[in-house]
């Protein structure tokens, strides 16, 4: 069977990566379906590219996420597939982890490693240059009430205590929740965002979280306080939790 990969329009923007199938390199060709959709990575996600490629035994894809609130910032992702035994390739989700499996909860996580972000402001956005390197480091920022940033898979092992974050806010602050496998789901946990003066003015912040064990999504959810609904609230560097 030969595939053919392409940015599919049929969402309505080519964020999809689709293929079609042929008995012969040089077609004719019938469409199969979606690989991967990178909609809602970005606020200024539109298009998607890539291909599917065979490494010791597994198939991945490879496609691109837009960043830092821009059409032309990219970054590179790599996500595991399968094939069915017809040769149709079932569709797979945006992750955090990619190839890698579930990420420990312990380990701390760069917020700006989210695999979805919900909203019109929510932004991956780049530090100032560091005096001692030429590296450049991302965070969250300009979240506002109600939007929310997930991450796919985290293992909580036998359960964690507690959760610790590195945050900012220019002005009013608020407070953001944990919730486990959607907006909407279990809360584990809330914690206090302070008013730090600065996006990039970062400040610990912890709190006790309810007993949680195995695999989850974790969405991180933004909730406002008296500022008005359009406010840029809170930004967020890192995280983890921790026994």
């Amino acid at each position: 069977i030969y595939y053919l990969i392409y940015s599919d329009i049929s969402r309505g923007k080519p964020t999809c990566l689709s293929y079609a199938t042929s008995r012969s390199p040089l077609g004719p060709f019938e469409k199969g379906g979606v690989i991967i959709d990178n909609a809602d990575c970005d606020i200024e996600s539109w298009n998607n590219h890539g291909s599917i490629v065979e490494f010791q035994g597994q198939w991945y894809v490879f496609y691109h996420r837009s960043s830092q609130a821009s059409s032309c910032s990219r970054r590179a992702c790599i996500e595991p597939i399968t094939f069915n035994d017809d040769g149709s390739i079932p569709e797979v989700e945006m992750t955090t982890q990619g190839s890698e499996g579930p990420i420990p909860a312990t380990v701390k996580m760069d917020a700006a490693r989210a695999c979805q972000l919900s909203g019109r402001a929510i932004r991956v956005s780049v530090a100032e240059r560091s005096r001692t390197n030429d590296t450049l480091s991302e965070y969250l920022s300009h979240i506002r009430k109600g939007e929310w940033a997930a991450y796919k898979y985290l293992d909580f092992g036998e359960g964690v205590t507690s959760f610790e974050a590195e945050v900012a806010s220019l002005r009013d602050g608020g407070e953001m929740e944990l919730r486990l496998d959607g907006p909407e789901g279990e809360l584990i946990a809330s914690v206090v965002v302070p008013h730090t003066g600065g996006w990039q003015l970062w400040q610990t912040v912890t709190c006790a979280v309810k007993p949680a064990t195995g695999v989850h999504a974790l969405y991180l959810v933004c909730k406002g306080t008296h500022a008005p609904p359009r406010s840029r609230l809170m930004g967020i560097e890192s995280f983890r939790f921790t026994k």
